[in-house]
């Protein structure tokens, strides 16, 4: 009846034709063949420009031989007859298009049946042939039809119109973001807009920043991006690192860098976009200037599998230190008799076969020289044998072959390690140390402060340590191998006089009370244990103690919040603070301990185990001094699953969400639908990090649990948004 009522329409009223084919431009929606002809012959009609009647209808069909087949004159003179109104036809059409793909579902359900019985065809074959009997059948649920480009146009300048009436204004929808405004008037019906960027794009490195890994052993980025395989330290919620591997190795190519650097000495390159880790949160580059504070590690925990035998760990201190390593023999100056003592003998327990010499010297202090023991020449093979029991070698280690020559066992070890031909300028820790169990690098560190390093009590009162160098990077490594023990320390450019010129040389010095408490406990200086005593003596002593290792004074705001209507005396009482009139609250850095005991005080306040969290934390609060422009170099970017932030050049840095933001200004500002697809977040990663920057509440208070009260107002009203809004995912 709804084809017939279509077709009836059409031979009535011809200019219902055009509505009709809007809804089905084919024959093969009609189930009664006659009526495909009489459709088909409809369409040849409108293609050659003719007239639509009973007597054109007739002669196509007659010149088809189709005519007596549909039932002649008659039956379309019937269909006239019974024509509804022509305004209906488009409804009678969409009755006709959905009765035909509910046949084609009975039709499609009968193959894929019949398929089900094919016990000889293989099983993938059949799903893929099942698939595509669907995938035609959704298929022809929609079409779309040719338009003519007059049509078109006559639109087009409608909607040219609209906007020379509406200039300067947005003519799509806003992104949130004023930049992408400009340049898209916003997003705009029918853009495909391709957002250029790969994972975390915006937070980029510059290629040699250097990150450490599980082992201890430190890579840079492009390393890392080349290997595509590492672990990796990243923060956690709790303010503690643990291991983590990255979900993505990205080159972004060359973009402009910035450098950042900190009081402590510390400095990495990254681009404007980059965020770093404040007390209120992660900030990008640009949002911050000299004077904040971001976080660092202060203490790493890595469990190095390797161990250097104790005379390895002596000898490399002692040359890296006082050794020249620039001839083909090993030489050592020091003018400790005690040290040169021990020195000797560190020889000798690395190969018995070595001999020590006093050698003729020109400086006030004494020169060693580690040279082969003629007795002990043999030929090559043994020579090779020797070597390789005597330094433990594995699988990592290969000799270069050994001639007869005067190049002993500890120049060739020294030659593996990369040491040797360099000067005081170019000396570094190899990456063996690196990789060693801490017994051995704290034997290491002792040995090398033995050399350099001291221990004194200032004209001020003030304890130090510290050690100096010309090789920025020796001195570089050493403050990060004092990581390993939890022991802070700070970095300074020092000019020195040296045969009448001045040479650049870096003083690492260690003040902060705990710090030297720990090294002189964990690491000590060989030869100088009268200086460690006194400096040790001091702090014992002394009632006031310089500490550096404090929370940035925001960190009051937090606390006020918690406290509520209590007053700061009321809590400094039960804090067991000894002075309670006046605790300088948002006018003082407050140290660890301080902070650890307010939070005692409010551990019945929700929100109270962030500030334990902080205060126990594995961060330093170390104060950007320096932001400087370097212009284009190769960057380099890692992505991190969940806590989406890692350690580079011993700061702590993170990743970037563009997209999200820009969903996120779409469905809540404009109500307009979004679809969100991931592969590397689950649904409930991505809602809460949109909870998270709707609420302007920091993640990792959410991944903790840590939340006071304000927090979960806000986030409740950024659910109540997100729930009604537009998202899908």
């Amino acid at each position: 009846e709804a084809e017939k009522a279509v077709l009836g329409s059409v031979l009535v009223d011809p200019e219902a034709f055009n509505r009709v084919i809007e809804v089905i431009d084919s024959s093969e929606y009609f189930y009664k063949s006659a009526h495909q002809e009489i459709f088909n012959a409809l369409l040849l009609l409108t293609e050659r420009s003719e007239n639509i009647d009973l007597v054109t209808i007739s002669q196509v069909l007659k010149d088809k031989a189709k005519l007596d087949e549909i039932g002649g004159v008659e039956y379309l003179d019937s269909l006239t007859e019974q024509a509804p109104i022509a305004a209906n036809a488009p409804y009678y059409a969409k009755i006709i298009k959905s009765k035909s793909l509910l046949r084609n579902m009975i039709l499609a359900g009968n193959e894929i049946v019949e398929l089900g019985h094919n016990t000889e065809e293989d099983l993938d074959n059949l799903v893929d042939k099942a698939e595509r009997i669907i995938f035609n059948l959704s298929q022809s649920k929609s079409k779309e039809q040719l338009t003519h480009i007059g049509d078109l146009v006559h639109k087009t300048w409608k909607i040219l119109e609209e906007k020379e009436a509406n200039k300067g204004q947005l003519s799509g929808i806003n992104t949130g973001f004023a930049d992408l405004n400009s340049l898209t008037s916003g997003f705009q019906k029918s853009d495909l807009m391709i957002l250029a960027a790969r994972p975390a794009m915006g937070k980029c490195l510059h290629k040699d920043s250097q990150i450490v890994l599980e082992d201890g052993s430190i890579k840079t980025i492009e390393e890392i991006y080349k290997s595509k395989d590492s672990n990796l330290l990243t923060l956690n919620s709790n303010w503690k690192f643990s291991i983590t591997k990255p979900s993505d190795y990205i080159d972004d190519g060359v973009k402009p860098v910035f450098e950042v650097k900190t009081r402590s000495g510390r400095s990495i390159k990254t681009t404007i976009t980059h965020p770093f880790l404040t007390i209120e949160g992660w900030k990008k580059l640009g949002e911050i200037e000299a004077g904040v504070k971001i976080a660092v590690p202060r203490k790493f925990e890595i469990s190095s599998k390797e161990k250097l035998r104790d005379s390895e760990s002596k000898l490399l201190g002692y040359l890296i230190g006082d050794g020249c390593l620039l001839k083909s023999s090993v030489e050592f100056t020091n003018i400790n008799p005690l040290i040169q003592k021990d020195f000797i003998k560190a020889v000798s327990d690395f190969d018995s076969s070595l001999q020590v010499k006093k050698a003729n010297s020109e400086n006030r202090a004494d020169t060693f020289r580690v040279s082969k023991n003629q007795e002990f020449i043999v030929e090559q093979e043994q020579v090779l044998a020797e070597l390789k029991k005597i330094v433990n070698a594995t699988s990592d280690f290969s000799y270069r072959k050994v001639q007869r020559s005067d190049k002993s066992s500890l120049y060739t070890w020294l030659d593996f390690l990369g040491l040797t031909n360099k000067n005081s300028y170019t000396k570094f820790v190899p990456a063996k140390i690196f990789r060693s169990e801490k017994q051995s690098i704290a034997l290491f560190l002792n040995r090398l402060f033995a050399t350099d390093g001291w221990a004194t009590v200032l004209t001020s009162g003030q304890a130090q340590l510290g050690y100096a160098s010309v090789s920025k990077k020796l001195v570089d490594q050493i403050q990060h191998l004092l990581l390993r023990f939890g022991v802070l320390s700070s970095v300074r450019h020092k000019t020195v006089q040296y045969k009448g010129f001045d040479r650049s040389s870096w003083q690492l010095n260690i003040t902060e009370q705990e710090s030297i408490k720990t090294f002189i406990e964990e690491i000590g200086i060989y030869g100088k244990e009268e200086a460690l005593s006194e400096v040790k003596s001091t702090l014992k002593n002394k009632k006031y103690h310089t500490n550096n290792d404090l929370v940035p004074i925001e960190i009051w705001n937090l606390i006020e919040k918690l406290k509520g209507k209590e007053s700061w005396v009321s809590l400094a009482k039960r804090a067991g603070f000894k002075s309670t009139s006046n605790i300088h609250a948002h006018k003082r850095a407050l140290s660890r301990h301080r902070l650890l005991a307010i939070a005692k005080a409010l551990s019945d306040r929700d929100g109270s185990q962030q500030l334990v969290d902080i205060a126990e934390s594995e961060v330093f609060w170390d104060e950007i001094t320096e932001i400087n422009h370097l212009g284009l170099e190769q960057v380099y970017d890692l992505t991190i699953p969940e806590s989406h932030n890692f350690v580079a050049n011993d700061i702590c840095v993170h990743n970037t969400s563009l997209a999200l933001n820009l969903a996120e200004n779409v469905a809540l500002k404009a109500k307009k639908p979004v679809a969100i697809f991931s592969l590397e977040m689950s649904k409930e990663q991505l809602v809460q990090r949109l909870l998270c920057s709707r609420a302007e509440v920091d993640s990792s208070r959410v991944r903790s649990g840590q939340l006071h009260a304000e927090d979960w107002e806000r986030l409740g009203e950024a659910m109540a948004e997100l729930g009604e809004a537009p998202v899908y995912i």
